[in-house]
């Protein structure tokens, strides 16, 4: 049995940090993909507010 408790580090470069960020904001992608992006904004390691 998996350990799920392990949290993994996620670390965004500016370029993938601006291509999520247009994924969340465009109309255009699906729900699940535009909440996948955002879940990755947020627990972006290099997040620029220092969250």
């Amino acid at each position: 049995m998996s350990d799920t408790t392990r949290k993994l580090s996620v670390e965004l470069s500016s370029a993938e940090r601006e291509e999520l960020a247009r994924i969340v904001r465009q109309q255009s992608f699906g729900t699940a993909k535009q909440r996948r992006a955002r879940i990755l904004l947020l627990a972006d390691a290099n997040h620029p507010d220092g969250r």
